[in-house]
């Protein structure tokens, strides 16, 4: 009698435990959901996810609304990323179909009221991946997060990757002897339309003589076209940007030996005609070069950092008026202030 009445709480307890464990355990629509993410965010296969979040709509739409609806908001804006216009319908379908769900009928509600036409990719940051395979140099990615483009270290490619169909291609070919690299591409930049990129282009002759040019390919792989090349007048060509319209790049470029200065220039597409904005002294430089230097959306302001003084390590950051008519000084405390975008 005591064995018998002792082992009640003893299996009252176990399955307690049990009990408990279960509710710990994810439940199966959370799982899915964050399967889906998975694949959006970090594979970056927007067509497979939005797929995996239609199936948790249509398995849980009844019985689990509050994951439905999460999946109905994630499917929306991966179909915004696309430029598909099913982002509209799918907010849409949130307000109709999950009342009960507050929050997401709030956010798709915002959505909605901003008019956020889904063939506009969203303003948001582009979709994040993890990039395999070449050693790369990802120097850029568009502002929609569709292509990047860099160089190849290991062959001196110019690579084009586009990030949402993984296709990769290579405008242009870089070229390896003796166990270096003899041609390469560095510094690209996407055209406005993307349909272009502008790059640095090195080349070594016979005699082991490096020179440099400026040259624009199309993204699809054309004969690339020398926009200038004034070696050794001109050492280095950086390329910052392409002007809104399309029609001049903006560049930094290093003078020749003994100067080494450092100049920010236009260069004109149809004429090569550079045309220097400021002039840098080579103690003003970070390295090789002024850093980044991008221009504002609207093409009226250039952005760079410079060591204030010869005397100090502080850096800078200014605005240059793009025809090169003023600056102004943005930062003003000690420091390093690099980078500016």
């Amino acid at each position: 009698m005591i064995r018998r009445f002792l082992a009640i709480p003893v299996i009252a307890l176990a399955l307690s435990t049990v009990g408990h464990v279960v509710a710990q355990q994810p439940d199966r629509a959370v799982l899915l959901l964050q399967a889906a993410q998975q694949k959006e965010t970090v594979e970056g296969d927007l067509t497979s996810a939005i797929k995996q979040y239609e199936t948790i709509v249509s398995t849980y739409g009844k019985t689990n609304r509050p994951v439905a609806a999460k999946a109905l908001l994630r499917m929306a804006s991966a179909y915004q990323r696309l430029g598909d216009a099913q982002a509209q319908k799918t907010w849409a379908r949130i307000v109709a179909e999950f009342g009960d769900q507050a929050d997401a009928v709030a956010e798709a509600r915002v959505r909605l009221t901003a008019g956020g036409s889904a063939s506009r990719p969203s303003p948001s940051l582009p979709v994040s991946r993890m990039v395999t395979g070449h050693s790369s140099n990802a120097d850029i990615v568009t502002p929609d997060g569709r292509f990047m483009a860099g160089t190849d270290w290991h062959t001196g490619d110019l690579l084009v990757r586009d990030l949402t169909s993984r296709e990769e291609r290579r405008p242009v070919r870089g070229r390896l002897s003796d166990g270096g690299l003899q041609d390469w591409a560095e510094s690209p930049a996407f055209s406005p339309d993307m349909s272009q990129i502008a790059y640095s282009w090195f080349a070594t002759d016979g005699e082991g003589r490096t020179t440099n040019s400026l040259r624009v390919v199309s993204r699809a792989g054309s004969a690339p076209r020398e926009i200038v090349n004034r070696f050794p007048e001109y050492r280095n060509f950086d390329v910052a940007a392409w002007s809104p319209d399309g029609r001049s790049l903006l560049v930094t470029v290093m003078k020749p030996l003994p100067d080494l200065s450092v100049q920010i220039a236009w260069v004109s597409l149809e004429t090569g005609e550079v045309r220097v904005l400021r002039t840098f002294e080579s103690w003003q430089k970070q390295g090789n070069s002024l850093g980044k230097v991008s221009l504002s959306t609207d093409g009226h302001w250039i952005l760079y950092s410079a060591l204030a003084s010869k005397e100090s390590l502080d850096r800078h950051v200014y605005a240059l008026a793009a025809d090169g008519s003023g600056q102004s000084q943005l930062t003003m405390t000690a420091g390093a202030c690099t980078d500016p975008v």
